[in-house]
């Protein structure tokens, strides 16, 4: 029965992952059972590290869902600007494979004394290799912008990245 759960929480991500579903493959907050998503810490009244992991997406994709959500919490925290303090990303890749289960069908036929059997077997597996990558972001709140170029407009962040991935929020 375990295993039985098991193969219906893997099969259920593969089928999240190939489907496209949303889990791990746009952009939402990490509050579901795999924890793929954004997420954010309080370090101090300005910084935030924020993370954004997904399955199956290009880091590239992963980096810009966590600037998207950088920009938005600089938003909802009533600042206008933010920089990157630190960024760290990584990527794990898992390969998998669910066995098959044979299935024999066949029919039984009686002539006289003796008996024939037709019979024919399936068997059904599947392999994968599932993608995960990670981006942190360690960010600083700011009110004005100065002359650094690395001091980046939070409405302008999102709205472009927002347009880019189909954002509606």
């Amino acid at each position: 029965m375990r295993s039985l759960v098991g193969l219906a929480l893997v099969l259920g991500l593969v089928g999240c992952v190939m489907g496209g579903s949303s889990i791990g493959s746009s952009y939402h907050d990490s509050d579901n059972m795999w924890k793929l998503g954004y997420s954010d810490t309080q370090l101090n009244e300005t910084v935030y590290r924020v993370s954004y992991a997904g399955y199956g997406i290009p880091q590239s994709e992963c980096d810009a869902f966590a600037l998207m959500r950088a920009a938005e919490l600089t938003r909802d925290k009533g600042y206008r600007y933010f920089r990157i303090v630190t960024e760290k990303q990584s990527s794990q890749s898992q390969s998998f494979y669910l066995p098959g289960s044979t299935y024999t069908t066949g029919a039984v036929s009686n002539y006289g004394s003796s008996s024939a059997i037709n019979a024919t077997s399936y068997s059904t597996g599947m392999m994968g290799t599932l993608n995960y990558p990670v981006t942190t972001l360690t960010i600083e709140m700011l009110k004005a912008q100065d002359s650094s170029p690395e001091i980046l407009n939070a409405d302008l962040i999102w709205s472009s990245l927002a347009k880019k991935h189909g954002v509606m929020k």
